[in-house]
């Protein structure tokens, strides 16, 4: 056997060993993406709030963490508490004992929301949080409902349940496919409730409804009156309504939840991301007491919603202090804040660049814009016998460019680490730190001004120029 790797050896490998074990052990087309963007030839020492540390740069993190990092990188509070728990040789995990930091976590968020919303149980991954929120609605009817509904263009997770219910394009491999699932129009009222009675008709019924009240891959907003109509259909045809609020959660859009702007109440809230404060893989969902009393509150199904890690200690604390942080330091004001600063600069860019910013999205501390179809016949020609990309019979081919160009440009000439999403619709986002300081979005301002300002053909053109050289 080989000799294993050292953690002090492991902070010490240089970026082409890094590379060579992802291709060797883990996947060689990632590395194939990532060399793609100027961002897949950095190794990053540190980080902290709002920038990313390599040797020689500073990087200003606009992405964070894709959702996690609403309290930014190794937040000074809850790196203390994790290592006093350490430093207390704290119990971790025992199954045959209670936690008291599992009982003031759920204590913590049974405060922070409306109504009954009282019963918390935490796995750790997002799409785990899903599931268990699918088994919950399921076992509520005692497997007598076999349907549940979601839109056309959710996403919400990667396992099996969470792609049977997921409409986005980033699923893009047909995987076995559960029983009683259907889908309806993104905020179309009418659509839902159609598709509720046609089940009905046909002697069944749905045992559960999923909805986005921001759909993150899109940045779309479901309706004030959609949430409401929903949540009346739900109570008059007893469905179990499941909000999923994994990525727009904990102050990200503004208020500590999108849906509370609806003065509704979800049966089930599903949460994850910056819930565990950029240091923890905690998720949760969290339901009504009547839910929870029907469903698993008694001495034969109660050990149904377990699993071995949930609930650590570290963990648990971990989101204790984060909760604190978002109450103690107004995240809710921070982001309402941010998100008009926000605003106003993607406002401010599109009125000087209309030929390429199409729509503005989304709100607080996590929008966009979608991208205009820029190309004319002529240089999508030129372009498609440079790459052989019609074969991939991609619409969105030249605007997934456009926005792989800006985001490299960005990070490869001002340091600055943007996103993107390519699946139902092309959009360029940012989704900062709650805790960012103005100057740096004003930053942002004048250095997409100035990426913008080149004109695409040059922008395209750097791109393809970065993609096609000599990477280590």
């Amino acid at each position: 056997m080989n000799k294993l790797i050292k953690v002090n050896e492991a902070k010490k490998l240089d970026l082409k060993t890094v590379k060579n074990y992802y291709k060797e052990f883990i996947s060689k087309s990632q590395v194939d993406f990532f060399e793609s963007f100027s961002f897949g030839n950095d190794l990053i020492e540190k980080a902290e709030g709002s920038f990313l540390y390599t040797k020689d740069k500073k990087i200003l993190d606009l992405t964070g963490g894709i959702g996690v990092l609403n309290h930014g990188h190794n937040h000074p509070n809850i790196i203390k508490e994790r290592i006093n728990f350490q430093n207390e040789k704290r119990m971790e995990v025992h199954k045959l004992f209670f936690s008291q930091y599992l009982a003031a976590l759920s204590y913590n968020v049974a405060q922070l929301l409306p109504g009954d919303l009282n019963k918390s149980f935490f796995p750790n991954s997002g799409a785990e949080a899903i599931d268990g929120a699918i088994k919950l609605a399921y076992k509520y009817h005692k497997g007598n409902r076999k349907f549940i509904l979601h839109s056309n263009i959710s996403f919400h997770g990667k396992t099996i349940g969470a792609t049977n219910i997921s409409g986005s394009k980033e699923i893009n491999f047909k995987y076995q496919e559960m029983n009683g699932v259907d889908k309806y129009d993104f905020n179309d009222f009418g659509s839902l409730k159609k598709k509720v009675l046609e089940i009905k008709e046909k002697n069944n019924s749905c045992y559960a409804i999923i909805v986005e009240p921001m759909s993150a891959s899109t940045l779309r907003l479901s309706t004030e009156k959609f949430l409401k109509e929903t949540r009346k259909l739900c109570e008059e045809e007893d469905i179990i309504l499941i909000y999923d609020e994994i990525y727009s959660g904990w102050c990200k859009t503004g208020p500590l939840f999108n849906f509370l702007r609806s003065n509704t109440i979800p049966d089930i809230l599903v949460y994850a991301k910056s819930f565990g404060g950029g240091k923890a893989s905690i998720s949760g969902y969290t339901t009504r007491d009547y839910v929870m009393e029907k469903a698993y509150d008694n001495p034969d199904d109660f050990s149904l919603q377990s699993t071995t890690f949930t609930g650590f200690g570290e963990e648990s604390i971990t989101s204790i202090e984060a909760l604190n942080l978002i109450i103690e330091r107004n995240y809710e004001e921070k982001s309402i804040a941010s998100g008009i600063l926000i605003e106003t600069i993607l406002k401010n860019l599109k009125k000087k660049h209309p030929g390429i910013i199409d729509e503005l999205r989304g709100s607080g501390s996590f929008q966009g814009f979608t991208l205009k179809n820029v190309f004319n016949p002529i240089i999508e020609k030129l372009i498609s016998n440079f790459i052989p990309i019609k074969r991939y019979k991609d619409e969105n081919f030249f605007k997934k460019l456009l926005c792989a160009s800006i985001i490299n440009f960005l990070y490869k000439n001002s340091n600055i680490l943007t996103f993107g999403s390519y699946a139902t619709e092309v959009l360029f986002k940012i989704s900062p730190t709650i805790e960012i300081d103005e100057k740096n979005l004003n930053e942002l301002e004048i250095k997409l001004d100035e990426c913008l300002s080149i004109g695409i053909n040059s922008l395209i053109a750097d791109f393809i120029k970065y993609k096609f050289s000599k990477k280590i």
